[in-house]
């Protein structure tokens, strides 16, 4: 792939036990050996570009208001918490778009906060329903890979790594509802053209194919 001057930005949603970061990592290993990639994850996001994102992209942040304030999280801790993730987010995509990398991956992902948001929010929200003038107005990666794997495999991943079993609300039913609505978000996403999407079971071993299936996409060729 030429040198671009737009980086692909590709992001990563999943809960917490998937595998997401450890998919991430495999993904950048594996192109990083042709191509230059950069690793936006832990980018802290300083308070100056707040300001300069609601300077730069008010459309963005009237929008990304939108997507907390009417959606209308459980307490006043979660909206604002919520609305400086999301906005961090956004800001990361944006800037994104000016580095000079080929390849930019985070697995703090657009669609894995939007997942956040719907589960601590009061008010039904679904990507499809949002009117399109605002989903127009948020900053997309260019591919998202959902990283998916069974409730099982993803509670013994919390043990090994000491964090507490999912609340027995968190029920494999629940489970699976939440991949499906994360699948309907990225289809319409897709739909819309705002985003690509990979939909990656990361139950075994890494699948090298799918690093082929990130350069078809990077090079148009999907």
């Amino acid at each position: 792939m030429e040198h671009k001057t737009k980086p692909f930005i590709i992001d990563f949603a999943g809960r917490s036990g998937s595998g997401k970061t450890y998919v991430k990592n495999e993904v950048l290993k594996h192109l990083s050996s042709d191509y230059r990639c950069f690793d936006l994850s832990d980018y802290e996001v300083p308070l100056h570009d707040y300001f300069v994102f609601i300077l730069t992209a008010p459309k963005s942040f009237i929008a990304s208001l939108y997507l907390i304030f009417f959606h209308i999280p459980r307490d006043l801790k979660h909206m604002f918490t919520l609305l400086k993730k999301w906005l961090i987010v956004q800001i990361k995509i944006k800037k994104a778009r000016t580095l000079d990398y080929n390849f930019i991956l985070s697995d703090e992902g657009f669609f894995k906060w939007f997942a956040i948001i719907r589960r601590l929010s009061l008010k039904k929200l679904v990507f499809a329903k949002i009117p399109d003038s605002v989903k127009k107005n948020f900053f997309y990666p260019d591919l998202t890979i959902s990283v998916e794997a069974d409730f099982d495999t993803v509670q013994n991943r919390r043990k090994i790594r000491g964090l507490p079993p999912r609340k027995k609300r968190k029920t494999p039913a629940k489970f699976k509802e939440y991949q499906e609505n994360v699948r309907k978000d990225l289809f319409c996403a897709e739909k819309m053209e705002l985003t690509r999407a990979i939909f990656y079971n990361n139950n075994e071993k890494f699948d090298v194919s799918l690093i082929n299936a990130v350069r078809d996409y990077a090079n148009g060729l999907k």
